[in-house]
């Protein structure tokens, strides 16, 4: 794996949430070589014959994991997630890499759109959020029940 680790802290690396596609992933922090090799140890007690692919199955997924950022709070609940919903003798990877739970963000004119359609002011519905060069309006509910997230963006900027 092309991983940088930081031996202090068995950091594979840090994530704030990913905004793309006009969504922010929930999960943010870390993704940690001891949580990581936790994880794959529940992971394959769950799903001994997922041994039978040995290392080149963890190879790939720890590559895969690094790749699309996940961080320990989101590789355990995917983890847990496939134990509980697998229905196969054995999952195969991308029952586990697509797992992630997301807010979604609004560009201008799709508050725009709804301002216009139900007659209200943006500010009753909508919160702007900038991160760097991107800007974004995200539900208040959303907000609110996130803060955490939105936080962090706001301390990694500093």
């Amino acid at each position: 794996m092309n991983t940088l680790i930081n031996q202090e802290s068995n950091e594979i690396y840090s994530n704030v949430p990913i905004i793309s596609n006009n969504e922010i992933s929930l999960y943010t922090g870390k993704l940690t070589l001891p949580k990581t090799t936790e994880t794959l140890g529940r992971l394959l007690i769950a799903f001994p014959s997922l041994k039978e692919d040995g290392k080149a199955f963890v190879k790939l997924l720890t590559e895969q994991l690094e790749k699309l950022e996940f961080t320990d709070g989101r590789f355990e609940a995917s983890v847990d997630n496939v134990i509980q919903n697998c229905i196969y003798p054995k999952p195969q990877l991308a029952d586990i890499l697509k797992w992630d739970k997301k807010i979604k963000t609004y560009d201008y004119i799709e508050v725009c759109d709804f301002v216009t359609a139900n007659g209200c002011l943006l500010t009753d519905y909508f919160k702007f959020i900038k991160k760097g060069e991107k800007k974004f309006w995200v539900k208040i509910t959303d907000y609110q029940n996130n803060k955490k997230i939105f936080d962090e963006m706001n301390e990694k900027k500093q």
